[in-house]
């Protein structure tokens, strides 16, 4: 059997170039999205990139390499996914150990700190310029600071959340990453010291009746988030223990729409211990299944208002009616069971660094800021081209 590298060299660097680089849209008549490109890794989850080498593009050069029509197996596929998707990342551990020596050091968060520099460069445009919220979670919250560890924080900064508009910020250098972990730490102090829990023995199938009946409100169905953050999520999961779970759960978010459900209902949805192990063993139970479909998730955009900002903004490239001439086609069935919300707001957002997709969320010279709400119009106009939700 293939391993990534060879697969990769054999059935994809053709097309893709041997190291990603894919081949202009505007130099060359049909171009060839860049695979290896940093942005691109950074937010296509290894879902996505599964899915496309299994399903390919329709109406496009990407051919279907399922087993059945290729003869490729699926273990030789899933090795090329991990190779595309691979990068190197910074380990955890070292960068807790690089902000405790910090903080023994006497590093600095106030206004002007690098931290806070960076932050209103690379996070501002989703969580806010004081990290507050905006079309991502608030982040200088006490309900979430007094709970997230420095682990928690960390580890989401390094490894971003799978298919939402999370990504993951493993290019940073080291003390960029401690120094964002000092700024928000600078917001509400250290997290609160507790017991470990351990969800390990639960009553998932009761867990999944009271998920289903009182947490998929808000979290979607299937916890890929509505109007609440996704949650059935294995990078979120394997970032938060049972305890910041538990006391969520419990607890809820003041100042949010997440309320506790111990502590704030009275009725006979409220929840205790048991009922909590229950919820928690179930979305860790669920996030570790083989999926099924990629669900698309949150998105309050308008499409109607989407449809003017893509005319306006992404017409040239991605055409009229997003065949795109000269940039990836966005109106094709297969790219959009793939690609969920988060995946297309991450990628308006931040743009590809090396390519003509230009990072709408911050803008540069040529281009303007695109405000959170137009950038989530964008997403709901090219949602709407969706007709089929292909399965995995």
């Amino acid at each position: 059997p293939m391993e990534g590298p060879s697969g990769y060299t054999t059935l994809c660097s053709a097309c893709h170039g041997k190291q990603g680089s894919g081949k202009s849209y505007r130099e060359y008549k049909t171009g060839i999205p860049a695979v290896g490109n940093r942005d691109f890794r950074r937010v296509a989850s290894e879902a996505f990139i599964r899915f496309t080498l299994q399903k390919g593009r329709s109406t496009r050069q990407m051919g279907s390499w399922e087993e059945a029509i290729s003869g490729i197996t699926d273990p030789e596929l899933d090795a090329i996914t991990r190779h595309l998707k691979q990068e190197k990342r910074p380990a955890v551990d070292e960068l807790l150990a690089q902000y405790e020596g910090s903080l023994r050091g006497g590093s600095s968060a106030g206004s002007g700190s690098p931290g806070e520099e960076l932050f209103l460069r690379r996070c501002a445009a989703c969580h806010g310029e004081e990290g507050r919220g905006g079309v991502a979670v608030a982040l200088n919250q006490e309900g979430f600071l007094e709970r997230a560890g420095n682990r928690f924080i960390l580890h989401t900064l390094v490894h971003g959340r799978e298919n939402t508009a999370m990504p993951g910020w493993p290019h940073l250098e080291n003390q960029e990453l401690t120094g964002l972990l000092t700024l928000m730490r600078s917001w509400y102090g250290v997290p609160r010291s507790r017991d470990p829990l351990d969800f390990t023995a639960a009553d998932t199938d009761e867990g999944a009746l009271k998920y289903h009946f009182l947490c998929s409100r808000c979290h979607g169905e299937h916890g890929e988030g509505e109007t609440g953050p996704a949650i059935i999520n294995e990078d979120f999961l394997q970032a938060a223990n049972d305890r910041f779970l538990y006391e969520t759960i419990s607890e809820g978010r003041p100042h949010t729409a997440m309320f506790g459900w111990s502590t704030d209902v009275y009725n006979q949805e409220r929840l205790d211990a048991d009922d909590i192990a229950g919820i928690v063993g179930y979305m860790r139970k669920t996030a570790a299944e083989p999926f099924v479909y990629i669900y698309p998730g949150t998105n309050p955009g308008d499409r109607d208002a989407g449809a003017l900002a893509f005319r306006e903004y992404c017409t040239e490239c991605h055409g009229e009616a997003g065949e795109g001439p000269v940039a990836p086609a966005l109106n094709n069935q297969e790219l959009l069971s793939a690609a969920s919300n988060g995946y297309l707001m991450a990628t308006i957002t931040l743009g590809r660094e090396g390519t003509e997709m230009p990072c709408w969320g911050f803008g540069d010279g040529s281009h303007p800021v695109l405000s959170g709400a137009q950038r989530q119009d964008l997403v709901a106009y090219i949602r709407s081209w969706q007709r089929i939700r292909i399965r995995f």
